[in-house]
């Protein structure tokens, strides 16, 4: 309906104008909270996916943004796939469909999220931090669910993920690894 179109018009162009606010141009949440930016990176990547599924434009900020979101989160995951805990720790979910969020501290395997921006945008980098046999079946659920056997190609032939030291300057974050 036009009322839709013009809501759709409307949101994306927050979306856009949000996303020069509140994220900062390395990719980190201006918030400076962990959980937070997980859950943020997952909000924006999911409404990303939903648009390309159906044929939606976002603006270029949109993507910058988003692969510089995921960045951030490849950058500071640990091996078990959290993030270092800091700031006020929303540890909020948008839509988490993996079972293995409750074997977690924060909740919050970042993990999955690596592995939906690896099959979203082809990343083997990301996917090599997302592909730990040990919980593979339960992290891909929400890739599965999202992006189907593409997803499921990219988790059964896993890279090998190299730690490396990074820093996000504009946020002030640095891993020393």
């Amino acid at each position: 309906s036009p009322e839709a179109e013009e809501w759709l018009r409307v949101g994306l162009r927050l979306l856009s104008r949000e996303l020069r606010t509140q994220v900062y141009p390395d990719g980190a949440h201006y918030e400076a909270s962990s959980g937070y930016h997980i859950l943020v990176t997952e909000m924006v990547l999911w409404t990303s996916a939903y648009c390309e599924l159906n044929n939606v434009r976002l603006a270029t900020i949109v993507r910058d943004r988003l692969v510089n979101m995921l960045a951030v989160v490849y950058g500071m995951i640990r091996p078990d796939g959290e993030m270092p805990i800091f700031g006020d720790c929303d540890s909020g979910r948008w839509l988490a469909l993996e079972s293995d969020t409750n074997k977690l501290r924060t909740g919050q395997d970042a993990r999955g999220l690596l592995l939906l921006g690896a099959a979203f945008f082809d990343r083997e980098d990301w996917l090599s931090a997302a592909a730990l046999p040990e919980l593979q079946t339960e992290r891909q659920e929400t890739a599965l669910w999202a992006f189907g056997e593409q997803a499921d190609t990219a988790v059964v032939h896993p890279g090998q993920r190299v730690h490396q030291s990074v820093g996000f300057p504009d946020a002030g974050w640095y891993v020393m690894r």
